[in-house]
């Protein structure tokens, strides 16, 4: 009973900060959408990663409309890593590509390092 409880509560409170991220994208400034969109994308990752997509998706589009470079990079370094997990490689690939160009400009060797951890991964998935 007291497990039940637990989780209940637990669920209410992953649900009030999704339904609080939703809210921010309705009412507030762009910055603060990109960053809610990714926050979804990444808090749906592993559960739902087609909705996770979507969110991301969202979160480059407005990004790229706002020209809004440093906020982007997290957004395909995620998106990545889900189309890794999916086994859509080509597709992986181009996002952690468009993440290393737009890191770079602002991490630098730290980026270089990054990017050839995650393209490692994706070879090692593709049995490469």
């Amino acid at each position: 009973m007291l497990l039940a409880a637990y989780l209940l509560l637990g669920f209410q409170f992953v649900y009030a900060q999704v339904d609080s991220l939703l809210l921010v994208i309705q009412q507030n400034k762009p910055s603060d959408k990109i960053h809610a969109y990714f926050e979804l994308g990444r808090r749906f990752s592993r559960n739902i990663p087609d909705s996770a997509l979507w969110y991301l998706n969202e979160g480059i589009s407005l990004a790229e409309k706002e020209k809004d470079k440093h906020s982007m990079i997290p957004l395909f370094l995620v998106k990545g890593n889900i189309l890794r997990d999916q086994g859509k490689f080509p597709l992986a690939h181009d996002a952690f590509e468009r993440w290393y160009e737009l890191a770079n400009h602002f991490e630098g060797n730290k980026a270089f390092a990054r990017y050839y951890y995650n393209y490692g991964i994706l070879l090692k998935k593709q049995g490469k």
